[in-house]
């Protein structure tokens, strides 16, 4: 999904489905908009304790592990080229996002 949000004080949040690398969505607002690219897994919530204790390793001595959380975005919200503010014009707007990884935080 990529979306549109304009900085300014006028134009609605707009948005739609990359498939196959490519997409198009209608009524973005002329001027600056912040532009998100989120992807997320399918993910199934445990329906219930018994689940949720199967799915859960085993606590150690330091308490639980939470190591075993699998995030469900694809994409981080801090990829680089992600969240980006990008000018529009009226009309076609013809665009290529890149994004690669964040930085690695020491």
């Amino acid at each position: 999904m990529v979306t549109f949000t304009p900085t300014g004080e006028y134009g609605s949040v707009v948005g739609g489905k990359i498939q196959n690398g490519k997409f198009s969505v209608e009524g973005v607002f002329p001027g600056q908009n912040l532009v998100a690219i989120v992807a997320t897994r399918e993910f199934t919530f445990s329906q219930n304790s018994e689940e949720m204790r199967t799915a859960a390793p085993p606590q150690g001595a330091n308490g639980p592990d939470t190591r075993w959380k699998d995030p469900v975005d694809i994409i981080p919200r801090n990829a680089v080229g992600n969240n980006v503010a990008y000018d529009f014009v009226p009309g076609r707007n013809d665009m290529n996002l890149e994004l690669s990884n964040p930085p690695q935080s020491n």
